[in-house]
């Protein structure tokens, strides 16, 4: 049992009211929902949710757990989403042969400030020629090299 999908189901159980929604709502059987409850509830030794043929009411253990499963479930969430965001961001070195003239007239004023002030005195990053210039991602993102500009 994958302990966090289960808690993941019954969390829909409980905010849908009901097994057959859930079921509905992953596309799949409501005896599959049913037994990843049960089994959950087995392997924390206490049941969650009293079930009558009409409705489903929490038990005390399942109003507790589901709090818990509730700030869990957000952490999960909120850490993939900030590790996410971390691992799209582009890295590395770009290189971009331009005309100084080009690159100061139209590369720098898009910068991040901290990189203008820096390039006052040269082109970002290094000079290698009169027309290479070589600008390093990790100083900060540059708004003109996104894929919505291209």
């Amino acid at each position: 049992m994958d302990k966090l999908d289960a808690m993941q189901m019954f969390v829909r159980v409980i905010e849908k009211g009901s097994f057959s929604s859930v079921a509905k709502e992953r596309g799949i059987g409501q005896p599959a929902v049913s037994k990843q409850i049960s089994a959950l509830e087995d392997e924390l030794g206490t049941e969650l949710i009293h079930r009558t043929s009409r409705s489903i009411a929490l038990t005390e253990a399942g109003r507790d757990f589901y709090e818990s499963a509730l700030h869990i479930l957000d952490d999960v969430e909120n850490a993939t989403s900030r590790i996410g965001r971390g691992q799209t961001a582009p890295k590395g070195l770009i290189r971009v042969t331009v005309p100084p003239t080009f690159a100061r007239l139209h590369m720098v004023s898009k910068l991040p400030l901290p990189a203008r002030r820096r390039a006052e005195s040269r082109l970002p990053g290094q000079v290698r020629s009169r027309t290479e210039a070589t600008l390093s991602s990790a100083q900060a993102p540059v708004p003109w090299l996104t894929p919505e500009s291209c």
